[in-house]
């Protein structure tokens, strides 16, 4: 085996500590920022970099705040969307759009699908 291995090459219990730490990382992240975060429920077909763009975020910070952004609305069709203050007020500033430029970046994906078959 080549390198320090991968995340395939670690025993059952080395990926159950790695999820609980990376668990752990987490909530300490977003109890640290809960004084300066605004949550807004939202419903719709939002796109996480559409949101990062709009209000000038990073999309890794954005997926700090809002772990598996994009799976978990499309799964319950709602979400509880967590930004910084200042970062929120840009969000509602601008939803429409966001939601309108979301809206066509899922109708290019599925007209590229289409022309691929």
């Amino acid at each position: 085996m080549e390198g320090q291995g991968g995340i395939t090459t670690l025993t059952k219990d080395e990926a159950i500590n790695l999820k609980l730490n990376y668990a752990q990382n987490q909530s300490k992240f977003l109890t640290t920022r809960t004084d300066s975060t605004k949550s807004e429920f939202i419903s719709g077909r939002y796109n996480s970099s559409v949101i990062a763009q709009f209000t000038t975020m990073d999309i890794n910070l954005f997926n700090q705040y809002n772990p598996d952004f994009d799976n978990q609305i499309i799964e319950a069709g709602s979400y509880e969307l967590k930004l910084p203050s200042a970062k929120m007020d840009l969000f509602q500033s601008n939803k429409v759009k966001i939601l309108y430029e979301s809206m066509q970046q899922m109708l290019n994906a599925v007209n590229e699908t289409r022309k691929a078959f």
